[in-house]
C-alpha cells in the first residue's frame, strides 16, 4: 500500500526557497564580517561587549564566513571622571583601552580586533569604513555624524546603527544600503536638525564626550544604556531578518524615555530614488561648507 503524501504549507515551501541574506553578504565580501564602531564613550560602553560576544559565540554558523573584523575608533583618552558612566580598566585612548579589554575577554582566532585612536573625520573614514562595514556610530556632534552618514551613502553595501541621547531620552536609527540600493530612507533625509547642527559644531569630528559636551550635555548611565540596547536590538533585528530572507526590519527609527520605561518605533519609510539622493548629497555638501 503506498503512503499518502501530506501536501506541504505555504509556509514549509517559503522556508525552502528563502535565501539567506547574511550569508550572501558574507560571500560578496570574502567570507569576512566587517564591524566598526565609531565614538567610544557611555553608549559604546553599555554595548560592546554583548555586541562582540554575540558575534563571537551568539551568530551561530554562517556558511562562508571565516572572520569577524571588529575596529574600534575614538581620539579620546579614558580619563577617572568618566567612570560614572563608563567601564574600563586603564587610563588609555579609549579605542585602544577597550580593544585590549575584547582581545582578554573573547581570545579567539575568528575574531579580530583594530584599533583607530584618532577621530572619524573626512581624511579616514573611507579607510575605517568600508563596503560591508556593519558601523555602530555613537559619537557626541553632528559633524561626526554627517562625515560618517554621508560616507557610508557612497558604499554598496552598508549598514549604519547610529544612537544618541541626551539626558533621559534618545534614540537610535537604522540606514541600510545593499547592491547599491537604499533599503531604508537615509538618516540625514528625515534630521536636518543633524546638518544644521553639523554646521555649527566647530569641535573635532568623531569626538566623544570631551569636557566642554559634558558640562553642556549631562548624560545619565541608564539613557546610555537604554539606547545601546535599542542599538543591539536594531542589529538582532535585522540580522535574524536576513537569515530568513527579509531585507529590512519594519522599522528604522527607536525612541527611548527612561523616565516613562518606554521605547517605541518608527516605521520603515519610503526609500529615495537615484535622483533624489544626488540632490541630498549636494545639499549635504552646501550645508557643509556654507560661511
Amino acid at each position: 500500500m503506498q503512503a499518502v503524501t501530506q501536501p506541504r504549507t505555504r509556509d514549509e515551501v517559503q522556508s525552502e526557497t528563502r535565501t539567506d541574506l547574511l550569508t550572501e553578504w558574507v560571500r560578496r565580501h570574502k567570507g569576512v564580517l566587517r564591524i566598526a564602531v565609531i565614538g567610544v564613550g557611555g553608549i559604546t560602553c553599555s554595548l560592546l561587549e554583548d555586541l562582540t560576544r554575540y558575534l563571537v559565540y551568539g551568530l551561530g554558523p554562517v556558511g562562508p564566513l571565516r572572520q569577524v573584523r571588529l575596529v574600534l575608533a575614538d581620539g579620546d583618552r579614558f580619563e577617572r571622571r568618566n567612570v560614572e558612566r563608563q567601564s574600563f580598566r586603564e587610563l588609555l585612548n579609549k579605542a585602544e583601552a577597550k580593544g585590549k579589554e575584547l582581545h582578554s575577554l573573547f581570545p579567539v582566532d575568528a575574531l579580530k580586533v583594530g584599533v583607530v585612536d584618532r577621530y572619524v573625520d573626512n581624511g579616514n573614514v573611507a579607510g575605517v569604513i568600508t563596503d560591508g562595514t556593519i558601523t555602530f556610530l555613537a559619537v557626541d556632534n553632528h559633524r561626526g555624524r554627517v562625515t560618517v552618514m554621508k560616507h557610508c551613502g557612497t558604499l554598496e553595501d552598508s549598514v549604519l546603527i547610529s544612537g544618541g541621547n541626551d539626558l533621559t531620552t534618545g534614540d537610535a536609527q537604522l540606514q541600510l544600503r545593499v547592491g547599491g540600493r537604499w533599503l531604508t530612507p537615509p538618516i540625514l533625509s528625515y534630521h536636518p536638525d543633524i546638518l544644521r547642527g553639523a554646521h555649527e559644531d566647530t569641535r573635532r569630528d568623531g569626538h566623544c564626550d570631551d569636557e566642554r559636551a559634558l558640562q553642556q550635555r549631562p548624560q545619565v548611565l541608564f539613557t546610555n544604556r537604554s539606547v545601546a540596547t535599542a542599538m543591539l536590538d536594531m542589529f538582532y533585528a535585522l540580522v535574524s531578518g536576513w537569515r530568513q530572507g527579509v531585507e529590512r526590519p519594519p522599522f528604522h527609527e527607536v525612541f527611548v524615555d527612561v523616565m516613562r520605561c518606554r521605547m517605541a518605533t518608527s516605521a520603515a519609510g519610503a526609500v529615495p530614488t537615484r535622483d533624489r539622493t544626488i540632490n541630498a548629497n549636494r545639499r549635504i555638501e552646501d550645508a557643509l561648507h556654507k560661511d
